[in-house]
């Protein structure tokens, strides 16, 4: 067998191999031979056709037959004389093969770019410093006593603003009744804004065991097309109503929520918040230094790398909105429509591993088998019989051996860089336990 490879692209190779003509010759017969054995052919047995019939009749499919039977026994040996790592399934060009003549058949296959990493010491970085503002401890000292908050039966008075009602009903459409506008048990709290613009205020004044009649209109911009724009009415009964108190925020709240004082909960959650920030610096530094070393290095990804972390992160992230209660068919489409911004990404994520990878190959930067165990030991430990299930297998634990690779290039990089505290960007904060949104079809916005 003789091969040779035309370069088409920094990665992808076009193999040329060539079989002999006797190997040729031999696989020939055998084909013919198991052509003649299932051949039907008028006025023979099966298996007593004349040989040059058997040729005339069906030579076409045994030339195809012996060329594919010499393909798969030849491709690994072709593939191993590859010099360069292949990164896709070869895809062979349809050939014949014809005895007395040598088979020459070729395959392309994409391989990994040759990546020289340069000019990657003492790269100018900027981040923001990870600090913690001390408006959102208050602000999370807040959420913690609004989960606490107790609930209080009203008496002798109509609701008001900050009030919870309780109410059971249905609703009509434009004039028809409609069973996705029926509601039990369901909670408002009034001057909230959770409900579409009217509604609540239609319920100040009411007492418990009362009914009200809500007359609104879903706004033009309604998540269902079908309800956007219409009018409905509401006929509610109040089967509960409550106050809210909010707990004071003093050592016995703090013993409440499991810590002898207030500066012990206080001091939990800027350890906490200190900590998210913390990975977030990291994070954004990380960001910049990749993104930095991969505009000063012009290479191509490899496209079947890129479909594969592309699908890779596709599945991440239905599997994601899945955990979040979002059902299966929502959220593929999701994911379908993120499809350009996810290419992107996997893009920008296969230069990353391969600009690392060549960096801690060129610097002798390694992941020794201690290291890779005491990883492991750390995410079973946390991620229990899944992480433990899911590391039993090689590929699992060959993924983390190059993500821990990754980051140890990336710790080389960092150490040798010039990186400064950046001016932190206006933005606008939220309570860290902001509540989801409920998009179910009741007259919530």
């Amino acid at each position: 067998m003789q091969t040779s490879i035309e370069t088409l692209s920094d990665v992808e190779l076009r193999v040329a191999v060539e079989l002999p003509a006797d190997a040729v010759d031999r696989e020939y017969a055998s084909q013919l031979k198991r052509a003649r054995g299932t051949a039907r052919v008028k006025g023979f047995r099966a298996g007593k056709a004349p040989m040059d019939m058997v040729r005339k009749l069906y030579g076409q499919q045994v030339a195809a037959d012996t060329a594919m039977k010499l393909i798969e026994g030849s491709m690994d040996a072709a593939i191993d004389s590859v010099d360069r790592t292949i990164v896709s399934q070869p895809q062979v060009e349809p050939s014949l093969a014809q005895p007395g003549e040598a088979l020459t058949y070729h395959m392309r296959v994409e391989v990994k770019p040759q990546v020289k990493v340069h000019d990657w010491k003492a790269l100018e970085l900027s981040v923001v410093p990870a600090t913690v503002d001390p408006a959102v401890i208050d602000q999370e000292l807040e959420f913690r006593r609004e989960q606490n908050k107790e609930r209080i039966p009203v008496e002798g008075r109509g609701a008001q603003d900050g009030d919870v009602v309780v109410v059971d009903g249905g609703g009509s459409l434009d004039g028809t009744p409609d069973d996705r506008l029926s509601v039990s048990g369901m909670e408002i709290k009034l001057g909230s804004g959770q409900l579409i613009p009217g509604f609540e205020e239609q319920l100040v004044g009411a007492e418990v065991g009362q009914e009200r009649e809500v007359s609104v209109s879903f706004p033009e911009d309604y998540g269902h097309a079908e309800m956007a724009g219409k009018p409905a009415v509401f006929s509610v009964k109040v089967e509960g109503l409550f106050s809210e108190e909010l707990p004071e925020l003093d050592d016995d709240f703090a013993q409440d929520v499991g810590f002898d004082t207030v500066d012990a909960l206080r001091a939990d959650i800027a350890d906490r918040l200190q900590g998210r920030a913390d990975e977030e610096r990291k994070q954004q530094l990380d960001d910049k230094t990749v993104a930095m070393l991969i505009e000063r290095h012009t290479f191509l990804a490899p496209p079947a790398m890129v479909r594969g972390q592309l699908e890779h992160s596709a599945r991440r992230l239905v599997m994601m909105m899945a955990m979040q209660g979002i059902p299966h068919e929502q959220a593929v489409q999701m994911a379908q429509s993120n499809q350009q911004q996810l290419a992107v990404e996997a893009e920008t994520a296969v230069k990353r591993f391969l600009l690392l990878e060549a960096l801690a190959e060129a610097e002798g930067v390694g992941v020794d088998d201690d290291a890779l165990q005491s990883e492991l030991d750390e995410r079973i430990a946390s991620g229990g019989e899944q992480a433990a299930t899911h590391y039993e297998r090689e590929e699992a634990r060959e993924g983390l051996r190059l993500e821990l690779l990754e980051r140890a290039a990336l710790d080389l990089v960092q150490e040798h860089a010039n990186i400064t505290d950046a001016e932190p960007e206006a933005e606008t904060s939220a309570d860290e336990g902001a509540a989801n949104t409920d998009d179910s079809d009741n007259p919530e916005e």
